[in-house]
């Protein structure tokens, strides 16, 4: 995924990659490791109840998907959790 980052100085915009590589680096494997737990579980989780697709490519498209998702909406959760105190 490409996120635009406007520099202050120029205001010209720059790409960054932002992967799963910049997570670890960035926050450190702990770190990480605590934050993308819950997300990896529940996924985990709702794959193995739900995704009976007889392919091993699908259900691990739609367990990625899935994490992804839970992930986001967990990380928008917390943030209106700081947010609002």
């Amino acid at each position: 995924m490409y996120f635009a980052r406007v520099s202050s100085p120029t205001n010209s915009v720059k790409r960054e990659a932002t992967t799963m590589y910049t997570l670890i680096r960035n926050a450190g494997v702990k770190r990480a490791l605590v934050d993308e737990a819950v997300p990896l579980l529940l996924s985990f989780g709702v794959a193995e109840m739900f995704y009976k697709f007889h392919s091993f490519m699908l259900e691990t498209g739609a367990f990625l998907l899935t994490w992804l998702v839970v992930s986001y909406a967990g990380s928008l959760i917390k943030a209106r959790f700081i947010r609002n105190g």
